[in-house]
């Protein structure tokens, strides 16, 4: 993927008034032992349940970034477009799954 091929710019102005709470994600129901390794985890580490949610997104998306890229090379080829105008077109919303 060429990321310098990706303008999110229309998407960023659109959140720039509610950004704060627009770039928040709600979780899911964790199982019990899973919420409590986070919370035991987030004390011994002294870092919030927010902070400790955040590391988990990042690392999990870093982690698996080559088969992300892969199943969005994948669908755009079925689509005949371009990763990168799949990805951007699912960013904005112009382009649905």
């Amino acid at each position: 993927m060429d990321w310098s091929k990706i303008d999110l710019s229309e998407v960023f102005s659109e959140l720039e008034p509610k950004k704060s709470s627009a770039l928040k994600v709600r979780s899911g129901e964790l199982p019990l032992q899973t919420y409590y390794r986070l919370v035991v985890m987030s004390k011994v580490l002294k870092k919030s349940m927010g902070a400790m949610t955040v590391t988990a997104l990042h690392t999990y998306l870093n982690r698996n970034t080559e088969n992300h890229e892969n199943m969005l090379i994948a669908e755009a080829k079925a689509r005949g477009i371009t990763p990168e105008e799949l990805f951007q077109g699912l960013a904005t919303g112009e382009i649905e799954l």
